[in-house]
């Protein structure tokens, strides 16, 4: 271990680095040195000094954990800041519970909350060294935990006020072996707070109730009454999740913008942490109402008329059965189906097929019309801990009677059954590990852009440019999302840039241009939202037969528009897509379009359709004016 550093009260030292010299650095150095690798530790000086010997390398130190001392020091920088920490780890639901209380505790005071899924120590390391601020009341992060002793590095360097343990199931077991070892791990954080410290946690998992806490605990359950918050008359309106939730103080109703009655366990957690920061119920209340999922966790999208939940960031058993039950709770029209399509739970370790197999009979007496179990891995041990592996789970079904179980295990073949099996007004559950990239199949039936925009991998994004556009890529659909390009003059969209297809022109990006007109090309399928709306110098467009998606006020409010070509092939018109274009009097829709937004267009355009199109049924539900084609 080369000692790279060395300061009044700390030593810096580096694994990584194989030649350093033993010196005096600046608190700005150490803080580079920190951004550049995720190999630093800092360890106490007068720890060490009878330690030190030269090397060839530079200077090495043997220290016995050096978890402990680089904890130490990152959470010495933190006690800089007049600030609470809050804590959040767990198996599942960890996510939606760090961004619910970030969302109801950040309307009142100034917060710091880790970004998308940065929950590991290296991540936090730099979220202390260089993005706390002074005015920060409150840090809110979440932990994950993927091999022995993750979270209890992190909760040394956190050292919390309090922490949320949302529950812990038998995931992560390739690499934590039993689930007594992953929890020891997720409970680590009890012996770094002080004894004022507080621990919010699920009554209904039984590992967790039967456990002697050294803190205070706040218990929330619902199926255990005997809890501080509990959660009850939960029920599922639409896409409104209702409860009830009783304290030894009072019992409120909330509602939320959830699918799925598993939810209500992170809005008890995020009630109770949000009581114990000081807020008021009611303020409370409120917010929650208004928090709205985002990106591929429980996010509820419609595409082409299609209720899909997209749920797909990760997996584990017991979150596919809560999704499974969600699907089942939501109302379709008649006729319509209810379809999962799920992935296995990866990092199971070699017991895999055993734990899935077994899981299968828990989810075997569905009402679903059809579950698809969707794989994508060679069998490997290395891949279906990666990626997981759905079989086990097919195949305990079709052994216990379920008649509607589908095994698909490529891209080409998921996406012939979507083609054929799903249809408007059905309700698709998309459940399994972002590895998977099952939204990658959607998007190619549907022309969404599911995947472009929400990217979870750094290293799968990049940035191609050709003359005024800049375009960012995903190398897995090998496609991008163009970002910038001109604001002026006639604009034609380029078929790629660089190998890279244009697939969609992102949202807002040419929004309140002087552009006089655009070819969008033959290869362009997506027009993002509000990409260009308020273009004061557009007359016409012609939409080419390419193009299957159009997002919510992508033409909105321009109102020199006067000349609208829609081509078969279109799919999905947005809200307000055409709204506020004052200039047009008349648009023919497609036929093969299969959902139009509320307020598409203004109610003088007079709207030209197909006989037995979703056109002519929406006109006449909306009262537009309209012309049946043909006729």
């Amino acid at each position: 271990i080369a000692i790279i550093g060395i300061t009044s009260t700390f030593v810096l030292i580096n694994t990584n680095k194989k030649k350093e010299e033993y010196s005096k650095i600046s608190n700005d150095e150490i803080k580079e040195i920190i951004r550049v690798s995720t190999h630093s530790y800092i360890v106490s000086s007068d720890e060490i000094s009878n330690k030190v010997k030269s090397s060839t390398s530079g200077y090495e130190i043997k220290l016995d954990d050096l978890i402990e001392k680089a904890g130490r020091f990152f959470n010495h920088v933190k006690s800089k800041y007049d600030l609470k920490t809050i804590a959040i780890t767990g198996s599942v639901g960890k996510t939606t519970t760090r961004q619910l209380i970030n969302f109801v505790i950040s309307g009142k005071y100034k917060t710091f909350c880790n970004d998308a899924n940065l929950n590991s120590y290296s991540s936090i390391s730099r979220f202390i060294m260089e993005r706390l601020k002074k005015d920060d009341k409150f840090y809110i992060q979440e932990c994950g935990a993927n091999n022995i002793d993750s979270v209890r590095k992190s909760a040394s360097m956190l050292r919390p006020d309090a922490y949320v343990l949302t529950n812990v199931f038998s995931h992560h077991l390739n690499t934590y072996g039993t689930i007594e070892n992953l929890f020891k791990d997720k409970i680590s954080f009890s012996d770094y707070m002080s004894k004022d410290g507080v621990i919010f946690t699920n009554y209904d998992i039984d590992l967790i109730k039967k456990h002697k806490f050294p803190h205070k605990v706040v218990s929330f359950g619902i199926k255990n009454k005997d809890v501080d918050y509990y959660g009850y008359n939960i029920k599922q309106n639409g896409m409104i999740l209702e409860m009830n939730i009783k304290s030894k103080d009072e019992d409120c109703k909330v509602k939320a913008n959830f699918v799925g009655k598993h939810n209500a366990y992170n809005i008890l957690g995020a009630f109770a942490v949000c009581k114990w920061a000081g807020l008021d119920s009611s303020y409370i209340i409120e917010m929650i109402s208004k928090f709205k999922t985002d990106y591929i966790r429980q996010n509820v999208m419609n595409i082409a008329g299609i209720t899909f939940i997209f749920d797909c960031y990760n997996v584990c058993n017991e979150s596919i059965k809560a999704g499974i039950k969600a699907l089942e709770d939501l109302e379709v029209p008649k006729g319509n189906k209810k379809i999962a399509i799920i992935g296995g739970e990866n990092k199971l370790g070699e017991n895999h097929y055993d734990i899935s197999y077994n899981f299968s009979k828990e989810i075997k007496d569905n009402k679903l019309d059809k579950l698809v179990c969707y794989s994508v891995c060679n069998q490997t041990q290395k891949e279906i801990d990666f990626y997981g592996y759905s079989k086990p789970i097919y195949d305990g079904l079709v052994d216990s009677g379920y008649k509607n179980a589908l095994y698909i295990d490529d891209e080409e073949n998921l996406i012939d059954f979507i083609k054929k099996n799903i249809r408007p007004g059905d309700a698709v559950l998309i459940k399994g590990n972002a590895e998977l990239d099952i939204t990658i199949a959607i998007d190619k039936v549907f022309g969404s852009a599911v995947t472009l925009d929400n990217e979870y991998l750094e290293n799968r994004q990049g940035v191609v440019r050709y003359n005024d556009f800049r375009m960012v890529t995903n190398s897995c659909m090998k496609a991008g999302v163009i970002r910038n390009l001109k604001r002026q003059g006639n604009i034609i969209i380029p078929d790629k840039i660089k190998d890279f297809d244009v697939y969609k022109l992102g949202d807002e990006v040419l929004k309140d241009s002087s552009i006089k007109s655009i070819d969008f090309g033959k290869s362009l399928k997506n027009i993002g939202n509000y990409a260009l709306s308020t273009c004061k110098n557009l007359k016409e467009v012609t939409i080419s037969s390419n193009v299957k998606f159009i997002g919510d006020g992508a033409f909105k409010d321009c109102k020199r528009l006067e000349t609208v070509k829609l081509s078969e092939g279109l799919l999905h018109l947005g809200n307000y897509v055409f709204y506020g274009c004052s200039n047009l009097k008349e648009i023919e829709i497609p036929k093969s379009v299969l959902y139009i937004g509320s307020n598409a267009f203004d109610k003088d355009v007079k709207v030209l359709v197909h006989e037995d199109s979703f056109a002519l049924q929406y006109v006449k539900e909306n009262n537009l004016n309209y012309e049946i084609l043909g006729k």
